[in-house]
């Protein structure tokens, strides 16, 4: 879905992982489900395509079988709901901070809807002793086990990371919405400028937000443009020179449509930053950006809690 044409799919029950099945990939992914079929995966294979150079991403089951580690799954009804948290800032991280929280969980129903949120679980392995060529790069808010690993192989390296939890469909992953989001990091550097915005804010609290921002960049400016549809002030974001072309964004029509709004907060971040930055070149164009067109349908819409990307 994400790379169409690029992938070759290989059942490794059926079909014996080697060397020369993976000569002239850059990229191997592995996936196992079945606790009976782990030891069909020659790990050793996988280990020595990493170390010839590869990048390999694994999920934690494997993982720790190979290395001999502590496999959890862990069941926590509804005392917590689990996350990991990032601990080290770095390319498969890209687009979180450290400290940043990205919930991270399955639970017993796969159906795309929050059933059953007082059964949530969550994959860690516990033992990983950090080194030189091992790091933890998440860890979980349930036993501070680690979620997400990188090992450093020879030339390439393994990172391995809780694939199977967030299991729902990739329309409405309850779990996690990010669920695909590493591994792109990994193929492609698929966040570029990303940021979490890890609340969702009230309308006033975003307006607040603006204005801050605002105030740490004097080339950004925040203006009031009139009264919405229930009287409160609605707001833009004004750069550069008004007497050059105007290039408007504009977000949150309708008010379940609000992630955009934050990525639009961070563009208008962006551009304060770095001027030219994707051609988008301030000295010759005029920006007005509106983070939120509809104040009243975003604050009377239900709540979630997303990050937005760029």
């Amino acid at each position: 879905m994400l790379y169409p044409g690029r992938v070759k799919r290989v059942n490794f029950v059926e079909e014996k992982v080697t060397a020369t099945l993976l000569d002239g990939f850059g990229y191997v992914i592995t996936v196992v489900g079945d606790g009976a079929n782990v030891a069909k995966l020659d790990y050793r294979e996988i280990t020595a395509f990493a170390r010839r150079g590869g990048q390999v991403m694994s999920s934690l089951f494997e993982y720790a079988h190979a290395r001999n580690l502590q496999f959890s799954k862990t069941h926590v009804l509804d005392r917590i709901r689990p996350a990991m948290r990032i601990d080290i800032a770095c390319d498969i991280t890209r687009g979180f901070a450290v400290g940043d929280a990205v919930w991270w969980f399955g639970n017993v129903s796969s159906a795309p809807d929050c059933l059953y949120v007082n059964q949530m679980y969550q994959r860690q392995v516990m033992g990983v002793r950090e080194s030189d060529d091992v790091r933890i790069l998440a860890t979980s808010n349930v036993n501070h086990g680690a979620v997400m690993v990188e090992e450093k192989v020879g030339k390439g390296r393994i990172i391995a990371l809780d694939m199977l939890s967030p299991g729902r469909p990739f329309f409405n992953s309850y779990g996690s919405t990010n669920k695909y989001l590493f591994l792109g990091n990994m193929v492609n550097q698929a966040v570029r400028y990303g940021k979490q915005y890890s609340k969702r804010l009230t309308y006033d609290e975003f307006v607040a937000a603006m204005q801050q921002l605002a105030a740490k960049h004097p080339a950004l400016t925040v203006r009031p443009e009139g009264p919405c549809s229930d009287g409160r002030q609605m707001y833009t974001f004004s750069l550069g020179d008004p007497a050059n072309p105007t290039m408007y964004f504009g977000g949150s029509v309708h008010g379940w449509e609000w992630e955009n709004a934050y990525g639009l907060l961070r563009l208008a971040e962006l551009l304060a930053e770095n001027p030219r930055i994707e051609g988008l070149d301030t000295t010759r164009l005029h920006f007005t950006i509106m983070p939120i067109q509809n104040p009243w349908a975003m604050t009377t819409s239900p709540a979630r809690t997303r990050a937005a990307w760029i």
